[in-house]
């Protein structure tokens, strides 16, 4: 049995309050337990379905999960609630360099390193390795 997260037992999961279970939610998921982590960022979504955060999160869970298209639709989702969420863009970007959308990829990955510092490295990398050929997919 493993020992519960200090979160957990400060609102014992009945909070009303959705960044507490987003927290709980990504403390779990990076804990190893993702079952109840989803379950803690879904909570939060359904008291606040404008916790564009939490969408981004559960987005990340399908990602690493390989169900990409389920990942896209939070990913997207999110964007829609909070246009600048970086995070939400460059997941954006890399999954549509998967599918060889070089225009949208781009697109995303630029949006992704909108207001970051000049020595980011995220996204910029992930762009810079982008070698684009017009009208077909990204090569790297």
């Amino acid at each position: 049995m493993t020992k519960p997260l200090p979160s957990q037992d400060l609102f014992d999961g009945q909070s009303e309050f959705a960044p507490a279970h987003e927290i709980l939610g990504a403390a779990l998921a990076l804990k190893g337990e993702v079952g109840q982590g989803l379950q803690e960022l879904q909570r939060a979504v359904a008291i606040d379905p404008k916790q564009s955060s939490a969408i981004t999160k559960i987005g990340d869970i399908y990602y690493a999960q390989k169900k990409i298209p389920e990942a896209k639709a939070q990913f997207l989702n999110a964007i829609k609630i909070t246009p600048e969420d970086r995070r939400a863009h460059q997941r954006l970007g890399l999954i549509y360099e998967q599918e060889g959308k070089a225009d949208l990829a781009i697109a995303h990955f630029e949006k992704g390193i909108a207001g970051t510092p000049p020595d980011y490295l995220g996204s910029r990398s992930t762009l810079a390795g982008c070698t684009i050929v017009p009208g077909s997919s990204i090569r790297r």
